[in-house]
């Protein structure tokens, strides 16, 4: 008997889960916390989480990332190398006492250790808020305008290959 090689044609599976606990990562705390190391353990307890699950030579992708959960939303797609590695980045939309506040996070660690931190805009816009308006709503309205200008104009965008 012949043990089972990777396809070389991916797999998608369409994921939807319901009331369910992601372990190891609080998305929440790490959106709401300007920590450059990253942010690590806790619990992420969600409504919905759905998204599209494709395997590859022994690699995963998890695009149309969606989560929700009173306060906090979540988009974005996270890669799991065959090592278990975690590479990725979300978005995390936090609302608390009228308003709300997008902050994108990269994805590093493992699949045992799952890390997440703000980006290197986020932080920097912070940084300039707070000098400029002082701690507290400077920092808030810096890190806002850095994630913003991120995303015009620090987004990487993927090469795809020639057939």
């Amino acid at each position: 008997m012949q043990p089972s090689q990777p396809s070389a044609t991916p797999s998608l599976v369409v994921v939807q889960a319901y009331n369910g606990v992601l372990h190891g990562i609080d998305i929440q705390k790490a959106a709401t916390s300007l920590v450059r190391q990253g942010e690590t353990g806790g619990e992420t307890r969600f409504e919905q989480l759905s998204g599209h699950l494709v395997l590859a030579q022994r690699s995963y992708r998890f695009t149309q990332i969606r989560i929700a959960s009173g306060s906090l939303a979540v988009d974005g797609q996270v890669n799991i190398s065959p090592k278990k590695e975690l590479s990725g980045r979300i978005n995390a939309q936090v609302s608390a006492l009228g308003t709300s506040t997008g902050v994108p996070l990269n994805v590093a660690g493992t699949i045992d250790a799952p890390i997440l931190y703000p980006t290197g805009g986020m932080i920097a816009g912070a940084a300039v808020g707070t000098v400029l308006m002082g701690p507290g709503f400077g920092t808030s309205v810096g890190a806002k305008v850095g994630g913003w200008a991120e995303g015009l104009f620090g987004r990487k965008t993927e090469k795809k290959s020639k057939k």
